[in-house]
């Protein structure tokens, strides 16, 4: 956010910016592991549903998390 140079709650900017960040966080958390996620579309617009797939899977695929 421009002009603002202090910290600010992650709620603050959504519920698909907190999912998202969960969800990565879930994942560094659970490294070379099985991760179950349910209703991972949750919060997230359709509109977006493509690129954030492509990007969790790329992150997952990276610390070789596999999901079920």
């Amino acid at each position: 956010m421009k002009g603002i140079d202090e910290l600010m709650p992650i709620s603050v900017f959504g519920e698909s910016v907190t999912r998202a960040t969960h969800i990565l966080l879930e994942i560094s958390k659970y490294r070379g592991n099985r991760l179950m996620i349910d209703e991972i579309d949750t919060g997230i617009h359709y509109s977006r549903m493509k690129n954030f797939l492509k990007t969790i899977f790329q992150i997952a695929d990276k610390n070789e998390v596999r999901f079920s």
